[in-house]
């Protein structure tokens, strides 16, 4: 299985707008993350995200780019959330899966995929980057990229 853990674009402080959707440099960064993952040629079969409105309009931004592709928004991937639970799932998937979520769930999940526990490995992620790891089989898993979109073309 392929991975790709992204985290939703910034986002307006609670004090501008309590709901904390993305800011214009957030649109942005979650379109310039689409692009890129359109040119990977990236087709999740499960395309799951926070039901949060920034990770929810990142999700949004990115299956536009990705031929009109529609998240499922899901509990469990909320910043406070257990990784165990999602770890679980994760294992009775296979080929590509497309997880939109924010800090701290996200470095925590790579953290357990990778290294078998939390908090192992400090996995810094800002707003819309992107970890890409693949699970050999149902064994391990290893960490095949991280991008942040200040790395890609406007």
């Amino acid at each position: 299985m392929r991975l790709y853990l992204l985290r939703h674009g910034e986002a307006l402080e609670a004090e501008v707008h309590p709901d904390r959707p993305l800011s214009p440099a957030g649109e942005a960064q979650a379109d310039r993350m689409g692009r890129f993952l359109a040119r990977l040629g990236v087709d999740p079969g499960t395309f799951w995200c926070s039901p949060k409105l920034r990770a929810l309009q990142t999700a949004e931004r990115v299956g536009a780019a990705l031929g009109g592709r529609v998240p499922e928004t899901r509990s469990g991937l909320r910043p406070g959330d257990d990784p165990a639970a999602l770890e679980e799932e994760l294992a009775t998937l296979s080929g590509t899966g497309l997880l939109v979520s924010h800090l701290p769930l996200l470095p925590r999940l790579a953290s357990l995929l990778l290294t078998g526990r939390e908090g192992r490995l400090d996995l810094l992620l800002p707003p819309a980057a992107l970890a890409v790891l693949e699970r050999e089989g149902r064994g391990g898993w290893r960490l095949e990229l991280l991008v942040s979109p200040r790395h890609l073309e406007p």
